[in-house]
């Protein structure tokens, strides 16, 4: 039975600042572009750029917090919307889950292995150029990294996939696989400013965390690997400055 008119518009309002955060998403990269491109001119002159930078991202991320809570408040419940609950896991879902982790870790060089495959290829390196004057370098930046990634893997997977999950289903009424395509392409599309190779990872990364989060209808897991994956940052940021003191680069380094 087709919405009465009365029935949709009620719809349309009471969902009106999720359609309004969703379209700020797809929009998010053009701000992202700006403000890299802002550093990378920042970064050769000021020794506080990286910091001043890494703050204004935790706080744009953590202003949305509120804001996502409010926009899923017409849900049953907001917690659950957002998969903010503990996983409860079969034994057949936590093979899923394992693997799933391995092969999003495979990609981070907080994992030793990975770490000395990437020292020993230049290839692997030069993926991480679009980063190179984002990636900390000395220890305040590294120290406050830390957090950036602990932000980062709580903020974004609320965002990216409980509240993309709950829009997509919810709203838009998509299914399981529909919702895990829609919030992986928009997570990629974020990452923009990492250039065409990066984002097509972050892009396969979202959809396994989409899989997991589908898996579990909790977010634990997938915090836990994005912060993981973001800390590899750490390491990257050591092998990017060591291959720009063989190149003759000359970036501040405030260490």
């Amino acid at each position: 039975m087709p919405l009465r008119f009365d029935q949709l518009e009620r719809n349309l309002t009471n969902h009106l600042l999720a359609h309004l955060l969703v379209i700020a998403l797809i929009i998010s990269p053009y701000q992202s572009i700006k403000a890299l491109r802002r550093l990378d001119s920042l970064v050769h002159t000021s020794s506080t750029a990286r910091l001043e930078f890494y703050a204004a991202a935790m706080m744009g991320q953590w202003i949305l917090m509120p804001i996502v809570w409010i926009a899923a408040l017409p849900s049953d419940s907001p917690f659950m919307a957002l998969g903010l609950q503990l996983p409860v896991i079969s034994s057949d879902q936590l093979g899923i889950v394992a693997l799933i982790a391995a092969i999003i870790l495979s990609q981070s060089p907080i994992v030793p292995f990975v770490r000395k495959r990437m020292l020993q290829s230049a290839s692997a390196r030069a993926s991480a150029y679009p980063l190179r004057n984002l990636l900390p370098r000395s220890a305040a930046e590294k120290q406050r990294w830390v957090w950036v990634s602990l932000t980062a893997g709580f903020c974004e997977e609320i965002i990216f996939r409980g509240f993309l999950f709950y829009y997509a289903q919810s709203v838009l009424v998509l299914s399981t696989l529909s919702a895990i395509v829609f919030s992986s392409v928009i997570f990629a599309a974020s990452h923009f400013y990492q250039g065409p190779a990066n984002m097509l990872k972050v892009g396969v990364v979202g959809a396994l965390l989409g899989a997991l989060y589908a898996a579990t209808h909790s977010l634990f897991f997938c915090v836990v690997l994005h912060v993981l994956l973001d800390l590899g940052g750490l390491h990257m940021g050591s092998l990017i400055a060591a291959d720009d003191a063989r190149d003759g680069s000359t970036n501040v380094d405030n260490s």
